[in-house]
C-alpha cells in the first residue's frame, strides 16, 4: 500500500503486521522465548553501535530539542537504549506507533539469526510537518524524496532486498504522510545475517521505519493469542449470563456458555482511568497511584502488553482514547494504539471499533498477538442507532437519547431526582446501548476469530471497568460512588481449546486478577509479588477457594466532579465504605445536595445485594467492620488533592465530551 494521507481520521500504520515468540503455558510446555524461532524487532534492538550514520548522531543531549524530531513524537521510555532519541513513539491521527527517525542520511546496521521461512515486516513513511519544512529549508531545499533501501550481508555478499522511492508529501497547513507498508521474504533461515536499513535523498526529511521485524512466516507454533475486551460502563446485572431479564446481550451469553463465567468482579475504582491501569497492570489503586485525570502511571511498572512483548507477542490497541489514552502510559509495550475511532457523539462507535479490530485481526492473525479493544458506546450520552434506542424503550417514548451533561446539567445535578417514568426511560436508552455494542462488536469479533481460524487458541476475555448507578443510592452515572453498581462488572474468559467451557465461579475476585491469569495460561512466571491480583486458574482447578479480598477507591473532585473520597474494602460477604466528608464549597455548587451518607456503610452482599440496609451497628458483624475498616482506611485518599498538571488541550476536549469536564 502506497499513498498520501491527511494525518485526520489516519489509521493504516495500525494495521502493521509485527510478530515474535512465547511460550507454552497451560497448553503446553515452557520454552525460553524465541527458543525455536527467534525473532528480532530492529527497534527495540538499537544501540548506539547500530547507528552506521545519523545527521542527529554525535549531538550533545542540550542540542537534541523537539524541533529536531517530527511534530508529537516522543522518545519511548521502556527501550534498552535510545541513542540520540532514534527510537520514538508518533501519533498519525487516532494512531501511536514504534517509529525508527532516519532522516537521510541516516544508516543502521543489525546482526541477526534467521528463523525458519524468515520474513520481514516493516513500512516506511515521509512526514511533512512544521518541523521537517524547517528542517528542509535549512538542507538543500525541498528535493525529489527518500529512498529506503534494505541491504542483506551474508558470507561477504551484499544483496539489497528492498528498494522504494517515496516522493515528499505536498505541503498543507495539517501534517502529511507518504507512507508504504511492506513484507518481504528472506533467505532460507538459520544463519546470522546483516540487516542495513539506508535513507537517503532530501535533505532534511523526516524519513521513519516503522517496527521492522524479522519473524517466522506463520510463527508461533500454536501458542494462544490473547484478546481482552474492556466493554466501557457495562454493569453485570444488565448482561444476560448474570441474569438479568431483558435480552441485551445475546452474543455474550452465546460465549458465556463456551467460556468460563466469574459471577462476583469487582473493579478498584469507579472509573475509567483508574481502574483500567489496574486492569492492564494487576494492581490496585493504592499501588499504582492512579487517582485523578492530570496522573500517570509509573513507566517502570510493566503493564501486560509490555511483559507480553518480551516473549515476542505483537501488541496493538484499539481504544475510544481519552481516559484510555496512550500519555497516560498505557502506550508501553504496544507496536500501535489506536487512540479514538469516531466522536463520542457517534451513535455507532461500537461498529467502528469493532471494523478496525478486524483489520487488524486480518493483518496479525498468522502470529501470537495480544489485541485490547475498548469502546465508549455505553458510556454516556446514551446515544445508540434509533432501532435501538426504541428496543428497550416501549411505542413512544419520551427520549431516543440522554447526555448527563445536556440534559441532566451535568455534576451539580448527579443527585438530581427524576420521576420513575423518565428513570426508567434512561435505563432502556442504556441497555440499547448494550444491545447495539453486542451486536455490532461482541458478535463480529467472535465470527472474526472463527473466519480467521485461531478462536479456538484464542485466550478471549470480555469485561468492563466500572458500572453505572440510576438512582439507586440517589445518584447518577458513575465517579461518585462505590455500590454494587458502579463496582460489579461482568468477566467473561473463553480459554483456549475450550478449556473450563460452562464453568461458573461465585467466589468474589477483580479485574487485577486479569493480568495474573493471562500470564498462567501463557506459561509466564511473573516476576515476584509484581501484582496485588492471582491468576483465576486455580479457583477452576479446585487448588483454591473462597472470596478474594476486595478494594475500591475513589478520589475526591475527579475532573469535574464535586464528589467526596470513599474507600472500600470486601470479604466477598461483605462489603465496607468509608465515606469522606464534602467539602463545604463543593456542597454549595450542589443544585440537589447529596444524601445524608454516613462516614461508615456495611452491607451483607448476600442478604442485601442491592445495598439498602446499613448493618454497621450489627452485633454479629463487628468482627468484620474492625477487619474490614482497617484495610479500608489504608487508603492514602484522605490526605491526597489533585496534582494540578494541566491537561492538553486536545485531552480536556474529549472528557469535556464524554462529560467529565465542562
Amino acid at each position: 500500500m502506497n499513498f498520501i494521507a491527511r494525518f485526520r481520521g489516519f489509521t493504516p500504520l495500525f494495521f502493521l503486521p509485527v510478530l515474535a515468540a512465547g511460550t507454552g503455558g497451560l497448553w503446553g510446555c515452557r520454552k525460553a522465548p524465541g527458543a525455536d524461532d527467534p525473532v528480532a524487532r530492529l527497534a527495540d534492538m538499537l544501540r548506539a553501535e547500530n547507528v552506521v550514520k545519523s545527521p542527529l548522531a554525535g549531538l550533545e543531549a542540550a542540542r537534541l530539542t523537539p524541533s529536531l524530531y517530527p511534530v508529537e513524537s516522543y522518545p519511548v521510555v521502556d527501550a534498552v537504549e535510545n541513542p540520540w532519541g532514534l527510537i520514538r513513539k508518533h501519533r498519525a491521527g487516532n494512531m501511536k506507533s514504534r517509529i525508527l527517525f532516519a532522516p537521510p542520511a541516516s544508516e543502521f546496521g543489525f546482526e541477526v539469526t534467521l528463523p525458519r521461512d524468515p520474513v520481514l515486516s516493516f513500512a516506511v513513511g515521509i512526514v511533512r510537518d512544521m518541523n521537517s519544512a524547517a528542517a528542509m529549508s535549512a538542507g538543500d531545499g525541498n528535493g525529489g524524496g527518500v529512498e529506503f533501501i534494505v541491504r542483506l550481508e551474508t558470507d561477504g555478499r551484499r544483496k539489497v532486498v528492498f528498494q522504494k522511492h517515496l516522493a515528499l508529501p505536498p505541503a498543507r497547513e495539517s501534517r502529511t504522510l507518504n507512507y508504504s507498508a511492506e513484507r518481504l521474504d528472506l533467505p532460507a533461515g538459520g544463519r546470522k545475517v546483516r540487516l542495513r536499513f539506508i535513507t537517503a535523498g532530501t535533505e532534511g526529511a523526516f524519513a521513519l521505519w516503522y517496527s521492522p521485524v524479522v519473524h517466522g512466516r506463520g510463527g508461533g507454533g500454536g501458542r494462544p493469542n490473547v484478546v481482552l475486551v474492556s466493554l466501557d460502563t457495562l454493569r453485570a446485572d444488565h448482561v444476560g449470563a448474570y441474569g438479568y431479564g431483558r435480552e441485551t446481550t445475546p452474543n455474550l451469553d452465546a460465549l458465556a456458555a463456551e467460556s468460563a463465567v466469574f459471577q462476583n468482579v469487582f473493579a478498584p475504582s469507579s472509573w475509567t482511568l483508574p481502574s483500567h491501569v489496574s486492569m492492564l497492570t494487576g494492581l490496585e489503586c493504592q499501588r499504582h497511584g492512579v487517582y485523578y485525570e492530570d496522573d500517570r502511571m509509573d513507566p517502570a511498572q510493566p503493564t501486560l502488553a509490555a511483559l507480553l512483548k518480551e516473549r515476542g507477542y505483537t501488541c496493538g490497541a484499539v481504544t475510544g482514547g481519552a481516559f484510555v489514552d496512550p500519555s497516560y502510559g498505557f502506550f508501553m509495550g504496544f507496536d500501535g494504539y489506536s487512540i479514538g475511532h469516531g466522536e463520542f457523539a457517534d451513535p455507532r462507535l461500537a461498529a467502528h471499533a469493532a471494523e478496525e479490530a478486524e483489520r487488524w485481526l486480518e493483518a496479525n492473525a498468522d502470529k501470537p498477538f495480544f489485541l485490547f479493544l475498548h469502546t465508549y458506546q455505553i458510556h454516556y450520552p446514551y446515544r445508540s442507532p434509533e432501532e435501538y434506542a426504541r428496543m428497550f424503550a416501549g411505542p413512544n417514548p419520551a427520549r431516543l437519547a440522554w447526555d448527563f451533561q445536556d440534559d441532566h446539567g451535568g455534576w451539580p445535578n448527579v443527585f438530581r431526582p427524576l420521576p420513575e417514568a423518565e428513570r426508567r426511560n434512561i435505563v432502556d436508552l442504556y441497555d440499547g446501548e448494550i444491545r447495539f455494542t453486542d451486536e455490532a462488536l461482541t458478535g463480529p469479533l467472535i465470527e472474526k476469530l472463527r473466519a480467521l481460524g485461531i478462536y479456538d487458541r484464542t485466550l478471549l476475555i470480555v469485561t468492563s471497568d466500572h458500572g453505572e448507578e440510576f438512582f439507586e443510592h440517589g445518584g447518577w452515572v458513575h465517579t461518585w460512588s462505590l455500590y454494587n453498581a458502579s463496582l460489579k462488572v461482568p468477566l467473561v474468559v473463553k480459554f483456549p481449546r475450550g478449556k473450563f467451557a460452562s464453568r461458573k465461579v461465585a467466589d468474589a475476585v477483580r479485574l487485577t486478577d486479569i493480568v495474573p491469569t493471562v500470564l498462567d495460561v501463557l506459561g509466564i512466571a511473573p516476576p515476584e509479588e509484581a501484582f496485588d491480583g492471582r491468576s483465576l486458574v486455580p479457583l477452576l482447578t479446585g487448588r483454591e477457594k473462597g472470596d478474594r479480598s476486595v478494594r475500591a477507591e475513589i478520589a475526591a473532585e475527579v475532573g469535574h466532579n464535586l464528589g467526596a473520597w470513599r474507600s472500600a474494602a470486601g470479604s466477598g460477604r461483605d462489603l465496607l465504605i468509608l465515606n469522606g466528608p464534602f467539602k463545604p464549597e463543593n456542597l454549595a455548587r450542589f443544585a440537589f445536595p447529596p444524601p445524608a451518607f454516613p462516614p461508615l456503610e456495611l452491607y451483607d452482599l448476600a442478604a442485601d445485594p442491592g445495598q439498602k440496609d446499613n448493618v454497621k451497628d450489627d452485633p454479629a458483624k463487628t468482627s468484620a467492620v474492625r477487619a474490614l475498616a482497617e484495610t479500608a482506611q489504608s487508603s492514602a485518599l484522605a490526605g491526597k488533592s489533585k496534582a494540578g498538571r494541566k491537561l492538553s488541550p486536545e485531552m480536556e476536549a474529549r472528557l469535556r465530551a464524554l462529560g467529565y469536564i465542562k
